[in-house]
């Protein structure tokens, strides 16, 4: 059985939307070509979808990581928590996580499945699959890992 992470959509092209983009990013990251540079990527969002990633300028990266490091250690993660992910992390994420790709599933009453299989333990985390899918407006229901 494989690992997965189960979803309730809309409807059915919101579906074929997210299936067309995992199938894309599975292909790429299987060639070992996946890249945040990519613009072919950012096509299988619409501009209100693009709006759920941060994009952040220079500066707020430069503001970002200088707060970042002069926070304590142990109470770096609630600097994290109100910060949406950045596109380009949730690229080079799921393009250095330890896993491959399987596709996605249709189940019954607007459930999805995205499927994916470890390489190995720790792999890296489901987390930018998830923020991958999230702007589809897509509510994640269950995960197998």
């Amino acid at each position: 059985m494989s690992f997965f992470i189960e979803f309730i959509y809309e409807d059915n092209l919101i579906f074929e939307r997210i299936s067309k983009l995992i199938n894309y990013v599975k292909k790429k990251k299987d060639l070992n070509k996946l890249d945040c540079d990519d613009p072919t990527i950012l096509d299988f969002y619409n501009k209100d979808e693009l709006n759920y990633f941060w994009w952040p300028t220079e500066q707020e990266i430069k503001d970002f990581w200088e707060f970042y490091y002069s926070t304590p250690e142990e109470s770096r993660y609630l600097h994290l928590i109100d910060k949406p992910w950045d596109f380009e992390s949730v690229i080079d994420a799921i393009t250095t996580g330890e896993y491959e790709i399987i596709g996605c599933e249709i189940g019954e009453n607007g459930i999805g499945r995205l499927c994916f299989e470890p390489w190995s333990y720790p792999y890296g985390g489901i987390e930018p699959l998830e923020q991958l899918i999230k702007p589809f407006n897509i509510k994640i229901i269950r995960v197998y890992k």
